[in-house]
C-alpha cells in the first residue's frame, strides 16, 4: 500500500474563508492569522463511521470524525448492548466493516 502524502495548508482557501468572514462580521474589526495546519481526520472513505463485530469479542466504532462527540453516547448505548445482550437496539447493518469488501459503501464526495 502506498503512502498518502503530507497534507499541505492550502493557503487559497484561507484567504477565502478569511474574506468571507470578515465580509460576514466587519463589526470584529481586522483579525490576524497567527498559524494554519493541515491534517488528517479520521474518516472512513465513504465517511460513515464503521459500527460492527468484525470477529467474535471484537467490537469496532470508529470512523466518526468530529461526529463522535455527538454520536458517542447512543452508539455507546449500541454497542454496550450488543456486548452484554449480544444485539442492538436498531440495525446497524448499513455501518458493518465488511461493505467496504462488498463495494456496497458510497464514494465520498471530493468537496468534502
Amino acid at each position: 500500500m502506498q503512502a498518502l502524502p503530507e497534507p499541505r495548508v492550502n493557503t487559497r482557501k484561507i484567504a477565502h474563508n478569511a474574506a468571507a468572514f470578515r465580509a460576514l462580521f466587519p463589526h470584529v474589526g481586522t483579525l490576524e492569522l497567527t498559524r494554519s495546519w493541515a491534517g488528517r481526520i479520521d474518516l472512513t472513505p465513504d465517511v460513515i463511521p464503521i459500527i460492527d463485530q468484525p470477529e467474535p469479542g471484537l467490537f469496532v466504532a470508529a470512523g466518526f470524525s468530529g461526529h463522535g462527540f455527538a454520536l458517542g453516547p447512543s452508539v455507546g448505548k449500541q454497542i454496550a448492548g450488543w456486548i452484554v445482550d449480544g444485539r442492538t437496539s436498531l440495525d446497524l447493518s448499513a455501518f458493518r466493516l465488511s461493505r467496504f469488501a462488498e463495494g456496497t459503501s458510497a464514494v465520498a464526495s471530493k468537496a468534502l
